[in-house]
């Protein structure tokens, strides 16, 4: 694909939200994985990153975050671009075949973002998911040498991130970018405003609405467990371990704490047991309630 005009082309860095696959509520590309894979997913998640974060950008408006994302399309397989992440990302492309799809479905979900489509149903929230989430999942097992078989077990683990990570930011991301993820037919149903996501303190309709959505997590969890066994790849088992001990903990903090009174994340002994989950393959805790 044609490179952008170099004029064309901003600098993506000064876009970026500061946030690393270090500074994410779950592990992206942990020191468990293979250092023959690690540089690869690495390159993925600065592409995705990247693109995510001018979606998110609170300054931009819909149609300049529409215009960026095309040029980061039109970059990603240019291993000569000036945009680094596009480069990086195009030579990982070029050495293995593995990512460009995955990558192109999830610019289809901060296109979505970037245009500020609703969320009007829980079916499409996790059809939102499919697009934002799911193919970082199938990435990791592609590059991993793991079959599509796991695909359906580890998109809804890879929902489940999302999702929590939607209800951990829900006054964020109202707050910064009038963005909301919970379905419209909740908000009806439940009354709720857009005062509510901004408040000091959950309301009762705004409790209900982010519980439902972790309780919509726990059939993708208890279905997305009994993958864990049967990965070959003992890094990437060892990662996931440590996904699922992640999103279990979070989730359990957020039943019973308020998101928009506090930050609601995992505390330095716990992300020490999510590291540990991954070294020593704990099994997962059962899903809060």
């Amino acid at each position: 694909m044609a490179s952008v005009s170099k004029r064309a082309i901003p600098d993506f860095d000064l876009l970026r939200s500061g946030k690393s696959a270090g500074s994410e509520s779950f592990p992206v590309a942990s020191l468990v994985l293979s250092p023959r894979v690690r540089p690869h997913v690495l390159a993925y998640y600065g592409f995705v990153r990247t693109a995510d974060d001018v979606a998110d950008h609170p300054d931009l408006s819909s149609e300049r975050k529409l215009a960026l994302l095309d040029i980061l399309e039109e970059e990603m397989e240019n291993p000569a671009s000036d945009v680094k992440v596009c480069a990086s990302f195009a030579r990982s492309v070029q050495r293995t075949g593995i990512g460009l799809d995955h990558a192109q479905t999830m610019l289809s979900a901060f296109r979505r973002d970037a245009k500020g489509d609703p969320i009007e149903t829980w079916s499409d929230l996790e059809a939102y998911c499919q697009l934002s989430a799911a193919p970082a999942g199938r990435f990791l097992l592609e590059i991993h040498g793991e079959g599509k078989e796991y695909h359906p077990a580890a998109d809804g683990m890879c929902a489940i991130l999302q999702i929590t990570n939607h209800v951990q930011d829900v006054k964020k991301d109202w707050a910064e970018m009038k963005r909301c993820y919970i379905p419209n037919t909740w908000i009806d149903e439940l009354n709720i405003t857009h005062d509510d996501l901004t408040g000091s303190a959950m309301t009762a309709g705004l409790k209900t609405a982010l519980h439902r959505m972790l309780d919509g997590c726990k059939p993708l969890y208890e279905a997305g467990i009994p993958m864990l066994p049967h990965l070959k790849d003992r890094s990437l088992k060892a990662q996931v371990h440590g996904v699922a001990y992640a999103a279990q903990k979070l989730a359990s903090h957020l039943y019973g704490r308020d998101p928009l009174a506090e930050r609601v994340d995992l505390s330095t002994s716990e992300k020490a047991g999510m590291a540990a989950a991954c070294l020593f393959r704990r099994a997962p805790s059962p899903w809060p309630r």
